[in-house]
């Protein structure tokens, strides 16, 4: 007598080999691509850095959590189920981060960088079944420093964001603006830094003048908005001034 498997159920059957081979690769090329995007967030924070952006700690911070993502990798390479489940939560939780930077600073990059790395997510998710947990003891180590890198990246994240700018960044974007004076053949207008103001002192210029800088001023600013560098590196306000009349502008709008 045989047996029947009735039309209402379907068989259990392994994947084949060539989807398995399709599976592997796909969870290893996705594992680096996430290792590469978080090279080039960590690429990104050191010039953001140089320019006067952010402090030191955020560039130093994404290094290191590149540093902490190439031994949980090195396990999706080894098919560990931990190095499997390690990639799925770096990449998810990563791509919500930058997906809430980018809702905050409109910025396409990180969109895409989200885009990405849920795409990594869901590509090594699907090739859970080929992973083993025959050795789930081992990879600690790398767990923990995958652990203490993911936290402090995303305490550091959180400080940067409700930041804005270094003391450094003022003073360079300062300098700048009054090296383009003088480039100009202006030699009559000193720029200095204040706290968070950048004053525009021009003494010989009339008070119509100071108007028509102002003006200029705000209309440059307001092509780029909340993303232009004055802003960026942590200015609060703009203050033109010829000493005795002032005209102040603020990212939202001038006085």
């Amino acid at each position: 007598m045989t047996e029947t498997t009735p039309d209402h159920v379907a068989p259990l059957t392994p994947a084949a080999p060539g989807q398995r081979s399709t599976l592997e690769l796909a969870a290893r090329v996705m594992s680096i691509v996430m290792v590469g995007w978080l090279c080039a967030m960590a690429v990104f924070s050191w010039i953001a850095y140089r320019d006067g952006y952010v402090g030191v700690v955020l560039p130093v911070w994404n290094s290191l959590f590149v540093a902490g993502t190439l031994p949980i990798v090195s396990g999706v390479f080894a098919r560990r189920l931990w190095g499997q489940r390690w990639v799925v939560g770096i990449a998810t939780f990563t791509g919500i981060s930058n997906a809430l930077q980018a809702s905050r600073s409109d910025s396409t990059l990180l969109w895409i960088g989200a885009l990405l790395l849920g795409a990594v997510a869901l590509t090594v998710r699907q090739a859970k079944p080929l992973f083993s947990d025959s050795d789930g003891n081992r990879g600690r180590i790398q767990q923990i420093v995958a652990t203490v890198v993911t936290i402090g990246s995303v305490v550091i994240s959180l400080i940067v964001v409700q930041g804005g700018g270094t003391e450094r960044g003022r003073a360079q974007f300062a300098a700048e603006v009054q090296q383009s004076y003088e480039k100009a053949g202006v030699t009559t207008v000193d720029v200095s830094v204040k706290g968070l103001d950048m004053v525009i002192e021009a003494k010989t210029d009339t008070d119509a003048q100071i108007d028509a800088a102002a003006e200029l001023m705000r209309g440059e600013l307001a092509k780029v908005g909340p993303r232009a560098k004055a802003w960026a590196v942590g200015f609060k306000q703009i203050v033109l001034t010829n000493g005795s009349y002032t005209r102040v502008l603020t990212s939202d709008a001038p006085r």
